[in-house]
């Protein structure tokens, strides 16, 4: 490879690093988030970070699927920030495949990139152990968290008896009348999955 040739693959790589590095912050942005929430007023308190992100440090490494697939969307389409219209868009689609449609999840303020967050589910109870209560005044042991358990009766090894085989006598049908009429089998009706395929 000649002097040239290396410098214009080595300038090439860095513009491609410097607009890759600039792509994942510019989509990635607060302004994604107010837009989010004016696409759905009545439940704008309920957004946040969380919405398409893991944690509430968002960044392009802790995406959700709600995120990825907005990211996914968002270079499908080329473009830079996210508008209402947009989020209409991804309404029909259940990303992060908990049953429920995206846009169903946001209108009901639940988060559409967490499975366990959906429309109905209920919070996790909260899980508090209380001491026990003793009415004696001397010293408790604490239980021991091992329960023993009985070691199984030894069994004889035997060679298990074949079953007898029966063989049952043939029964036929009788023949069907001419006027009687033969039922007819019916598939169940088709049902067309709601969820689309991808093709923004």
């Amino acid at each position: 490879m000649h002097h040239a040739q290396r410098r214009h693959l080595l300038i090439g790589l860095i513009i491609g690093s410097v607009m890759a590095a600039t792509a994942a912050a510019v989509w990635a942005s607060p302004q994604e988030l107010q837009s989010l929430k004016k696409s759905y007023p009545a439940k704008a308190s309920e957004f946040s970070c969380k919405t398409c992100h893991e944690s509430a440090a968002g960044s392009a490494k802790n995406l959700n699927y709600y995120g990825r697939a907005m990211q996914k969307f968002m270079a499908a389409v080329s473009i830079k920030a996210m508008t209402p219209e947009h989020f209409k868009r991804m309404e029909e689609y259940d990303d992060d495949g908990d049953g429920v449609y995206n846009g169903d999840e946001l209108k009901a303020g639940t988060n559409p990139g967490d499975p366990a967050s959906k429309p109905g589910a209920e919070p996790a109870p909260a899980q508090v152990q209380e001491p026990p209560v003793t009415s004696s005044t001397e010293p408790q042991q604490p239980e021991s968290a091992a329960i023993p358990v009985p070691e199984p009766a030894p069994v004889a090894a035997t060679e298990p008896e074949a079953p007898a085989i029966i063989e049952a006598p043939a029964i036929e049908a009788p023949p069907a009348a001419a006027s009687e009429q033969q039922p007819v089998a019916t598939q169940p009706a088709k049902v067309k999955d709601k969820k689309k395929s991808r093709r923004w």
